[in-house]
């Protein structure tokens, strides 16, 4: 009957899937041992209906308590050649659901330690929320914690949640 012909007779969404795209992130961007260092979640914000936001379906997130405190990238080596700075704007959807909740994006700019893009601090209102930033000089030559080019990290021991990364190159 085909893979989707329980909808017509489902009362609710269905989060299972088979043979599905095995990663949480894709197209020029991998996260680097996703179970090793966050965790994933469904449906946050409560029950998923109509006029639930499109973010609030799937998401990772920071789990404290057992240490995964960081979402770590990596861009396909062909989204970024050389190793010459480029301008690039990233970004972040989160679920902003902890008052006072801190974490941090951080980048590769070709020096020894990630460079700081920003610092985000949660109202704790419970609303899907989007951070920007544009930067003007990324490497992304995989000189992060981890091989990584840039990386979420929590600041404090509150679990927030991250539903979409966007890069844009100019």
């Amino acid at each position: 009957m085909g893979q989707v012909a329980q909808r017509r007779s489902q009362t609710g969404f269905n989060d299972v899937g088979w043979e599905i795209w095995p990663d949480n992130y894709s197209r020029f961007l991998h996260q680097i041992d996703a179970d090793a260092t966050s965790v994933p979640c469904w449906r946050i914000g409560g029950e998923i209906t109509r006029d639930s936001p499109i973010y609030a379906r799937f998401a990772r997130g920071f789990e404290h308590a057992s240490g995964r405190d960081a979402l770590y990238f990596k861009l396909d080596d062909e989204f970024f050649t050389g190793r010459q700075p480029k301008p690039v704007t990233i970004r972040v959807v989160w679920y902003d659901q902890y008052r006072d909740s801190t974490w941090k994006l951080v980048y590769d700019a070709g020096s020894a330690e990630m460079k700081l893009a920003c610092s985000i601090t949660g109202r704790g209102d419970g609303q899907w929320r989007s951070e920007t930033v544009r930067l003007t000089d990324a490497i992304m030559d995989h000189g992060g914690h981890r091989g990584s080019d840039l990386a979420l990290i929590n600041t404090d021991e509150k679990d927030d949640l991250f539903s979409l990364i966007e890069l844009h190159r100019d």
